[in-house]
């Protein structure tokens, strides 16, 4: 599957790289809204980042799901 990261690395795939991932916070901000920090390291361009997972849930099942750097 095609990266949808912006710039240079547009056209190249996910499985071209390695990291590894850690989670580093994780919260519920209300009955409905968890978010998930997860801290990446890897040889991609830009070497590490952290990404925000904001999840919504509705009846046990994810909702929406929302990731940002």
């Amino acid at each position: 599957m095609p990266s949808l990261a912006a710039g240079p690395a547009v056209n190249t795939y996910a499985s071209e790289y390695t990291y590894t991932t850690e989670l580093t916070a994780a919260h519920r901000t209300d009955a409905t809204h968890v978010t998930a920090t997860h801290h990446l390291e890897g040889d991609f361009p830009g070497g590490q980042v952290d990404l925000r997972f904001r999840f919504t849930l509705r009846d046990g099942l994810i909702e929406r799901l929302v990731i940002a750097s």
